[in-house]
């Protein structure tokens, strides 16, 4: 049942997310006169909105573990209710905005090393997140510690985007 809600969440919230950056995409490239507040950040850089996108997603995604880490009682259906939304309708965003912001910030003929690379390490700490879990359950008796080391793991790939962002964004400036 929640497996099923969370994927629910995942298909409104992944198209929603996808228009978002876009249609911030759009904004950044000058389609709109009136830019205000965030869009002037993203001015100079379409490319960067997709990052921003990302990043919403790492930080909801954040939050919807951290929740999940909070249940401790089987009937607290509000938290259980809380994760499933803001879990299940942004973790499956970071994929492809993922995908779009490498394309859109590594142009050239090394995007399929970078995406390559990304995706086997991101394969790597999904294989070995569930048996380091199950393996700190054992020992300590909770899964607090996997849910820690997801979301330190969340905003470490988030801080790692923005650095990859922010470089690429000036070699681009700088060599035109």
């Amino acid at each position: 049942h929640i497996w099923g809600n969370l994927m629910l969440a995942a298909a409104i919230a992944t198209p929603i997310f996808g228009w978002f950056s876009d249609k911030l995409n759009r904004y950044a490239s000058g389609e709109s006169r009136h830019q205000t507040g965030i869009m002037k950040i993203f001015h100079r850089s379409p490319q960067m909105s997709r990052l921003l996108v990302l990043t919403i997603a790492y930080l909801l995604t954040s939050v919807g573990i951290l929740l999940l880490a909070a249940i401790d009682d089987t009937q607290n259906v509000l938290l259980l209710w809380m994760f499933i939304i803001i879990f299940g309708g942004s973790y499956t965003i970071r994929g492809p905005m993922f995908f779009a912001m490498t394309v859109d910030l590594f142009e050239g003929p090394q995007q399929g090393r970078i995406l390559g690379a990304t995706q086997m390490f991101q394969r790597l700490g999904m294989a070995l997140a569930p048996w380091w879990g199950g393996w700190m359950f054992d020992l300590l008796g909770s899964y607090h510690q996997a849910f820690y080391l997801g979301v330190a793991s969340l905003m470490t790939a988030c801080i790692c985007s923005w650095l990859a962002g922010i470089r690429t964004q000036v070699q681009k400036e700088a060599f035109g």
